[in-house]
């Protein structure tokens, strides 16, 4: 994947390239060699994730983890800077287009060479640990005999790969790039509870209740013998190391130059980070005002509080929440159904081009909770084995109100992420080209589903327009923080005071939010940017159609050229 590169290290390349051509033609030279692009840029466990090659009889990369080691981590640039060279001097002219996409795409990885070691391999969102986790218990097929027995030699893997991590992480801190404490301390929290059960009844082993007893048994044995020792020497590592600081990507080495690599990476625009604090001003004070008219519409304004302190006020009723109890779980998932049926109903007709795979939603696992997002998707594979998935956080509801369930539905299902992302999936585009990620165009997508949903007067209440707009505000406030952390060099306790008071919502949601930023700088300003610059198209589009302008067909052009850089749109 061009967002995350990485390279098929001992896997036979050739074989993989041979069997993708059965499914996606190489029509000509350059078809031919964005196959191998393809798969020369995905590790093992993006390969399991796309799971494509499974279909064609080829399970060699479901036995592998990534590979951690510095030579491992640096390879995939000497890779795309091959690839870079072969697309500018030896290919013809096929499709420009697509050659301008790729090619965009290779130069950002590029560009990112003399940071490859800048991120935080060990975080409380989504460090290495939970991506492992993901890979087996959501990921790792098991539907074929092969797959099975790659189960347990991929758990063997977890021991080679942790220690790699180590080693890498020893260089980082010589270099004096470490995460911050927070993130450490909550990673350690996250790591104990992952092996508080005994190997016998730990998670790793549930996925094999139906494989048969022999698999079953040397999976216990490697999980108790080598997982479970692997795990807790990654803890004691993290303890003996925990960082003091809390600061912005700023206190690393080049460490504005990066954040600004951070910023184009996750924003596809060439832009400053002060004029996307500005804009994150502008944007705050106008969404503001929207809700203020709403609230005094409803003569539930009361002056002399700011908006965020109305959301306070409200989000304090009791009766806007669930209980917090396995039976509140089950009514806030069967709420979560009812809203994605009435967006079908409602806002489907809105879309020509509809993806075939289902979405379905889930609770985040209970060993993912900790530092989850408050919800997020999952796209379908591309062999149509595997659905869609809207991930919802449930561990506690006081912090999920009724109110915004409607906006978060329209962000992560229908028609937002899960329109575009199977949509692309399922495309007759290159197979290269659905693989290109860059969250300002998906992330900018599901933001402007949520808009859209508002102008089509989808939610059901005042109140519900009133979460809408709450949702909108803090992805507006999530450029003056992002930006403040990074940029400004705001303290912890400055962004999550901006943050609470703009927005008002519930402190460890709050928390959870700044946090985020923190570890994955400029990610968090990529959907208000790919929301204005979707809109911004749109109003493009009007004024040049006038009455001739088709919501529908609008939504399919977008569609068609699959994920582009805002740049390019």
């Amino acid at each position: 994947m061009f967002a995350s590169p990485n390279v098929v290290y001992d896997l036979p390349a050739s074989s993989y390239v041979s069997a993708l051509s059965k499914i996606s033609p190489s029509t000509g030279e350059l078809a031919a060699f964005f196959n191998r692009i393809f798969v020369e840029q995905l590790s093992p466990q993006d390969l399991t994730w796309v799971g494509l090659f499974e279909s064609l009889g080829i399970h060699d990369h479901n036995r592998y983890l990534d590979d951690l080691s510095i030579d491992g981590l640096k390879r995939p640039y000497d890779l795309a800077k091959s690839h870079w060279i072969t697309l500018q001097t030896t290919l013809p002219g096929e499709d420009d287009f697509s050659k301008q996409v790729v090619n965009w795409n290779l130069l950002l990885i590029l560009n990112g060479e003399k940071f490859f070691l800048h991120q935080y391999f060990i975080n409380q969102m989504r460090g290495v640990p939970q991506e492992i986790a993901s890979i087996f218990m959501n990921m790792h097929p098991l539907n074929h005999p092969e797959d099975v027995e790659n189960y347990v030699l991929r758990l063997e893997q977890i021991p080679i790969r942790f220690k790699q991590l180590m080693e890498t992480m020893d260089v980082q801190r010589d270099l004096g790039i470490t995460a911050p404490r927070f993130a450490i301390e909550k990673s350690i929290a996250g790591l104990e509870n992952w092996i508080s059960s005994p190997a016998e009844k730990h998670l790793l082993i549930s996925r094999l209740k139906d494989q048969p007893d022999e698999i079953v048994q040397r999976a216990k044995t490697v999980v108790a013998n080598e997982v479970i020792p692997a795990y807790q020497e990654l803890i004691d590592y993290l303890k003996k190391h925990i960082p003091q600081h809390e600061n912005g990507v700023w206190a690393l080495p080049d460490g504005d130059a990066f954040y600004e690599y951070c910023l184009k990476k996750h924003t596809t625009l060439d832009i400053s980070a002060e004029e996307i604090h500005e804009i994150g001003l502008r944007e705050v004070a106008r969404i503001e005002k929207q809700m203020e008219g709403i609230l005094k519409q409803e003569g539930l304004w009361k002056d002399g509080l700011t908006v965020g302190q109305h959301m306070v006020e409200i989000g304090q009723d009791p009766k806007y929440y669930f209980p917090n109890t396995d039976e509140g779980r089950e009514a806030c998932l069967k709420r979560f159904e009812e809203i994605l049926e009435r967006s079908r109903k409602i806002l489907g007709p809105l879309f020509a081009d509809q993806p075939k795979s289902p979405v379905i939603i889930k609770r985040v696992p209970s060993h993912e909770e900790n530092g989850a997002p408050g919800a997020y998707y999952m796209g379908p594979s591309f062999d149509g084995t595997r659905p869609g998935m809207f991930f919802a956080n449930l561990s506690n509801l006081k912090t999920l109100p009724m109110y915004k369930m409607e906006t978060l539905v329209i962000h992560e299902a229908e028609p937002g992420h899960h329109f575009q992302i199977a949509w692309v999936v399922e495309s007759d585009l290159h197979i290269l080209r659905k693989n290109i990620f860059n969250a300002a165009y998906m992330e900018g997508w599901a933001l402007y589903a949520e808009s859209l949903a508002y102008e089509q007067g989808f939610y059901s209440s005042p109140l519900d327009q009133i979460g809408h707009l709450n949702e909108e505000l803090f992805r507006a406030a999530r450029l003056v923080v992002d930006t403040g952390i990074h940029w400004k060099r705001w303290s912890k306790a400055e962004a999550l005071d901006y943050f609470s008071r703009v927005t008002g919502n519930h402190i460890e949601f709050a928390t959870a939010e700044v946090e985020r930023y923190f570890v994955y700088p400029g990610q968090a300003c990529s959907y208000k940017m790919g929301q204005l610059k979707i809109l911004e198209a749109r109003k493009q589009e009007q004024e040049r159609l006038k009455e001739q302008f088709n919501l529908v067909k609008f939504h399919s052009d977008l569609f068609k050229n699959g994920v582009v850089p805002l740049s390019m749109l």
